[in-house]
């Protein structure tokens, strides 16, 4: 009965933000995403995209430690920091990108290419959050004063990923209201990622998307 217990615990544990046991190898996991999102039509590639990447991809990354000059692109392996979570898991999923160069703009930057300049800016967390409840589900770019990771609006709750300076857990999927770095951010840029257009149409066609210099 105890060891049921046990496996009853880790079963569910590993299912709380969207973890879970992870049975494929990573690269395995990356194919089987690509081919999916490859061959998902235009209306279901927002939902498929937001899918891949919190069911089969973020969870690989989870608990990977953060590091201001962390550049790894193995997931538990060495250490990332936020710009490099946010242009690798991309990168590996299929989007045609220079991940060194992404990582290295600054947050507002990051927001700017990858969302086709379709991003909204607030200056308040309370304003941030009440902006939130407005979002359709769906994967954003959120740039903060200096941090940058995923916003992931699932059925009216949002979340933040991202490879986190303020815990030791690293790579990690919160609650926004619970969040230390969105609560100590002065400036939220909120990019429309898996739900703008264009996304759909340079994953596609293999479009890249390239480095600004200014913002």
């Amino acid at each position: 009965m105890k060891n049921l217990s046990l496996i009853l615990f880790y079963i569910i544990s590993s299912q709380v933000f969207g973890q879970k046991s992870l049975t494929l190898s990573y690269s395995s996991q990356l194919s089987i995403s690509k081919e999916i999102l490859t061959k998902a039509s235009d209306s279901n590639f927002a939902m498929q995209l937001q899918k891949e990447l919190t069911e089969n991809v973020f969870p690989y990354w989870y608990g990977t430690p953060w590091d201001y000059n962390g550049y790894t692109n193995t997931p538990n392996k060495g250490v990332i920091a936020c710009g490099y979570f946010v242009s690798t898991t991309l990168k590996h999923i299929g989007f045609n990108l220079n991940r060194y160069d992404i990582a290295k703009m600054y947050s507002s930057g990051i927001v700017t290419v990858l969302c086709h300049s379709d991003y909204k800016t607030l200056d308040d967390f309370d304003a941030f959050q009440e902006y939130c409840i407005t979002l359709p589900d769906g994967i954003y770019i959120l740039g903060l004063s200096n941090h940058v990771g995923f916003l992931s609006i699932e059925n009216g709750t949002s979340y933040f990923i991202h490879s986190d300076y303020s815990s030791e857990d690293g790579v990690r999927k919160e609650l926004v209201k619970d969040s230390y770095a969105l609560g100590n951010s002065s400036s939220f840029w909120v990019g429309n990622f898996s739900n703008h257009p264009e996304t759909i149409e340079w994953y596609k066609k293999g479009t890249e998307y390239l480095r600004v210099t200014s913002h």
